[in-house]
């Protein structure tokens, strides 16, 4: 089951405001605060703009600025979003409009990605697995779950190979985890330090796993070539507490600060946060569209899905209950 005591945090929340919710277990409690570099670092995106703000601020119909499907364009061909609280993944059009659900397989989707075949797959921390489809499928075409305790995201590469970070491995340190397509068998599996919460691979097969500390705090660190050596590099970045991340097109990391939370923007050699995003409650996982002009963060306090302009930070659009959605945990783009 999912270990991070925010999972519990936004389950109370929206048990608070909804009257009750299914349970999603026991969990952790994170670190109070971190050394990271947010007073040190350029903010953006204070607050999120509503319709009525944006008609205001670019002098266009509310109609055409606000939040409804049919009045804005998402830039991808869909969305999918795991929902806590449906239990399932929701997918939404280029428009914001729900077009389907997958649910089979599916118990607790987290963090979810789309390779570049289209293939879909979904970390579940109840299920102890990872769901691969095909693509437009919404049966599993594929399970991973060989060594796996609590998987919360994954990647795949260019290869094909998918990448889970597992936040716990039963001993108090989580483990990213390699595994070639369609195959059950671990092709590697290191330990970073800490408790896996994000992965991300480059186009050179670099892996970046985010993870929180045993000794306090959240770091991000790289796999130079792959994690054929687990041999890692720690980074000098400090979160306070570590989320989902993806790369942009420029190779820059995008990481979800959970606790802080704000969105960081972190350029090679990653060695300080570049920029930050703020305007949210809890980020748990992102994802860019194609051409890096808009940013998806799953916040689970808010209940929704932020769209904003990337880099800069400004308020897009806001998806909801009225796009299906109930408590959106991860984005997935494609």
């Amino acid at each position: 089951m999912r270990n991070t005591s925010l999972r519990l945090t936004a389950a109370v929340t929206l048990a608070a405001l909804l009257g009750g919710c299914s349970d999603v277990g026991m969990q952790g409690t994170p670190p109070s605060a971190g050394s990271g570099l947010q007073a040190q670092t350029p903010s953006m995106n204070v607050q999120h703009a509503s319709g009525a703000a944006l008609q205001t601020q670019y002098k266009q119909p509310v109609t055409q600025l606000n939040l409804h499907p049919d009045a804005i364009e998402l830039g991808l061909k869909k969305l999918a979003v795991s929902d806590f609280g449906t239990g399932a993944v929701e997918i939404l059009n280029k428009g914001g409009t729900e077009t389907g659900t997958i649910s089979k397989g599916l118990i607790r989707p987290d963090g979810d990605w789309y390779d570049g075949k289209g293939n879909f797959y979904v970390a579940d921390y109840a299920a102890v697995d990872v769901q691969e489809y095909a693509p437009n499928g919404t049966s599993p075409s594929f399970t991973y779950s060989a060594g796996l305790i609590d998987p919360v995201d994954v990647t795949a590469d260019t290869k094909g190979d998918a990448f889970v970070a597992d936040y716990d491995d039963g001993a108090g340190s989580g483990t990213v985890t390699e595994y070639p397509q369609n195959s059950n068998k671990i092709k590697y599996q290191c330990e970073p330090g800490g408790s896996v919460v994000g992965v991300a691979v480059d186009k050179h097969g670099d892996v970046f796993a985010s993870y929180n500390s045993s000794n306090g705090g959240a770091n991000i660190v790289e796999y130079k070539g792959g994690l054929g050596s687990c041999a890692g590099t720690v980074l000098g970045v400090t979160l306070n507490y570590a989320g989902g991340m993806v790369l942009d097109k420029k190779n820059d990391l995008v990481a979800c600060d959970q606790t802080a939370g704000v969105v960081d923007i972190i350029k090679p050699p990653y060695s300080k946060v570049s920029s930050s995003i703020k305007g949210f409650s809890e980020p748990f996982h992102v994802g860019l569209n194609k051409k890096n002009k808009l940013l998806f963060v799953a916040d689970v306090v808010k209940a929704e899905v932020f769209v904003d302009e990337y880099p800069s930070g400004s308020s897009y659009t806001t998806l909801g209950p009225k796009n299906g959605l109930s408590d959106p945990a991860g984005v997935a783009v494609h």
